[in-house]
């Protein structure tokens, strides 16, 4: 089935499909607390999914009119939640809002997401830095870039 996402006015929540839903191309995190998800994944089998899902139109134009949305923020969200649904064997419909974000935006939101973790490791902390000053950023703005990100220069 072919569709369009739609980019809702106001944050208007709806329902998306979990397997139409990428990881951001910026997600520097490689692996997540097993701990930490199972944790979430419990509070969720007892209180189902709470909250949204950020989502963007997906950047490539075949996958944007197959309905498929790259998240912007909520990845440990989305993963405990597949496991709640496929332990319950049903269609795993997240609630999300979809906004039009940049790349600029979608770097800047998951870095700032990201570095405020502590479990964040070395390599992945590089990574996002390195995104930041190879693709959109200039030398010469080193200190801007670490105010976005929250960080010192």
């Amino acid at each position: 089935m072919l569709h369009t996402t739609i980019v809702r006015p106001n944050g208007e929540q709806v329902q998306q499909l979990a397997n139409e839903i990428e990881d951001s191309p910026y997600q520097a995190r490689q692996s997540f607390s097993a701990e930490n998800i199972e944790g979430l994944t419990q509070g969720m089998r007892e209180a189902g999914f709470q909250g949204v899902l950020i989502v963007r139109p997906h950047s490539d134009p075949a996958k944007r009119r197959r309905g498929i949305v790259q998240l912007v923020y909520g990845h440990r969200r989305r993963i405990a939640w597949r496991q709640v649904c496929a332990e319950g064997g049903s269609a795993c419909l997240v609630p999300v809002i979809i906004r039009e974000v940049n790349d600029v935006q979608l770097l800047t939101v998951g870095a700032q997401e990201n570095l405020q973790r502590e479990d964040l490791s070395p390599i992945e902390e590089a990574q996002i830095v390195a995104w930041h000053e190879r693709m959109f950023f200039d030398k010469n703005q080193a200190k801007d870039q670490a105010v976005r990100i929250g960080r010192t220069r």
